[in-house]
């Protein structure tokens, strides 16, 4: 048996690692193939491996086995007929390496490459993993975390599905620590779909009290369901200690990932949180923000900006990467009685070039709030939700808030959110939402459905933990559960 890993973040490592063997226990495996985003985390897994099994495979690698060539129409047609996407350019949209520059860890809207390297860069790219994988022959696929961040992973994905190979990805739930594994790198949990559709014809179908608790508890506070998310604020001298040692880790990155053209030089680095500092300090003397009390009573619905440039629009939502312009068709699609409310990303703070919200400032009938304000009660005092991909919208769904979503996020079938696929649809659906009653029972089903196809274990904060020199006593415990969990659908894949 032979089994692709695929692995984004040197946290992860040991995580792998722990895969690997359990992978060893339960199957006769002659190889192992791992993807790895970083240099760093293939010299990372040496160290820690040393077996003849193990063959690793760096981004790096497959960007200097690329080769710039003419480009071949016959092979375009057969990659856009072969694989999943419409067109050739969505491979091109889904790496920020092609699409944007950067100084260090900030990108900006323009790339280094003119049409032919483009799609160059992306035929080559198809061809190294294609022979790649053909050599290989994986009986199955794991990635690590839903967030595997690189195109590469995506073209991955693209030939191991073309090729019918199993492929087991993690999706996290967004409420509480739930998550289970998807087969859809784009998004889609097909089984959950299936189950509530199935559940909520279902008259037998009984809601444990436990579940119905839950969502009641769930309601009265104002905290999001995805708990992982932080709330304690770090103090001062943790934040310091942080970054000395990041700046340290940065320096020994200096002598070890040269060949690395995804590597951050440190002064880049420095640069970067320092541009940072200054666009937060801009900001705080901007008018750009209104205060909460001055929309809280008017009727408005809330639109949560997406971190740029990320996984969730690259990759599950192409056609809406342009934020500003999305903000521009619902404003103008909106009746004239109701505002857009809009909050930017927590994490994306200092991020945005200040170009962005000056533009954003001028669009009509837009209001923005600071991104520290709580996204709860935003939610539970508007007329619904628009999104693009994001969480917000599922909270919106539990806390009796229709919804409107762009994209594909994996709730779209729940009976109150409503994909679109045109602006002009926004009038129409917006206008019943005064008169919008929520079914509590959908709300119940859902999510007793949702907790019947997860496994309730921090997957992000296990993964953290397994890094550290001193482990948390309940870690192995965990790592058991998980495994348990992921070998079952493993097996369930090679029974059907």
């Amino acid at each position: 048996m032979n089994i692709i890993i695929y692995v984004t973040e040197v946290s992860s490592v040991n995580f792998s690692i722990k895969l690997m063997e359990e992978f060893e226990e339960n199957y006769s495996v002659d190889n192992f193939l791992f993807f790895v985003y970083r240099n760093e985390i293939k010299l990372k897994i040496l160290e820690k491996v040393n077996s003849s099994k193990v063959v690793i495979i760096t981004q790096s690698y497959i960007n200097q086995n690329t080769k710039e060539n003419s480009i071949n129409a016959n092979r375009i047609n057969e990659i856009e007929n072969k694989y999943t996407r419409d067109s050739i350019w969505d491979y091109v949209y889904q790496d920020r390496m092609l699409l944007y520059t950067r100084s260090g860890f900030l990108y900006k809207k323009k790339t280094s490459f003119n049409r032919e390297q483009l799609l160059s860069k992306v035929i080559n790219r198809f061809d190294v993993l294609e022979n790649l994988i053909d050599d290989f022959n994986p009986d199955f696929a794991v990635y690590c975390t839903q967030d595997f961040g690189t195109s590469i992973s995506t073209l991955l994905f693209e030939i191991l599905n073309f090729r019918k190979k199993p492929i087991h990805i993690p999706i996290i739930a967004k409420f509480g620590n739930f998550f289970s594994l998807t087969n859809d790198i784009y998004g889609s949990w097909e089984f959950l779909e299936k189950s509530f559709k199935f559940n909520i014809n279902n008259k037998e179908f009984s809601v444990e009290k436990t579940t119905k608790d839950l969502l009641v508890n769930y309601k009265q506070g104002n905290k999001t369901a995805f708990y992982i998310t932080k709330t304690n604020k770090t103090p001062l001298l943790l934040k310091f200690i942080k970054k000395i040692k990041t700046i340290y880790k940065y320096i020994f990155k200096e002598l070890r990932n040269k060949s690395d053209y995804l590597h951050i030089p440190l002064h880049k680095y420095a640069f970067d949180n320092i541009l940072i500092s200054l666009r937060k300090l801009i900001m705080s003397k901007k008018n750009f923000f209104v205060n909460y009390n001055e929309i809280e009573n008017s009727k408005y619905i809330f639109f949560p900006l997406h971190l740029e440039p990320e996984l969730v629009l690259l990759v599950q939502s192409q056609p809406f990467i342009d934020q500003l312009n999305v903000i521009r068709n619902i404003s103008k699609n909106l009746p004239r009685n109701i505002q857009l409310v809009v909050k930017d990303h927590p994490v994306a703070d200092g991020r945005r070039e200040i170009s962005f919200f000056k533009e954003l400032v001028q669009i009509p009938n837009v209001k923005i709030l600071n991104s520290k304000i709580n996204s709860i009660e935003i939610i539970k005092k508007s007329l619904g939700v628009i999104t693009i991909i994001g969480s917000a919208g599922q909270e919106a769904f539990l806390h009796d808030k229709p919804v409107i979503t762009l994209s594909n996020p994996f709730f779209n079938f729940l009976p109150s959110v409503n994909k679109i696929f045109n602006y002009d649809e926004i009038p129409h659906i917006v206008s019943k939402w005064d008169s919008f009653k929520p079914n509590m029972r959908e709300q119940e089903v859902f999510l007793q459905t949702l907790i019947n196809n997860s496994i309730d274990i921090n997957l992000l904060g296990l993964i953290k933990d397994l890094s550290l020199k001193y482990k948390p006593k309940n870690v192995d415990n965990q790592n058991r559960l998980f495994m348990n969990f992921l070998i079952s659908k493993i097996n369930k894949d090679f029974r059907k």
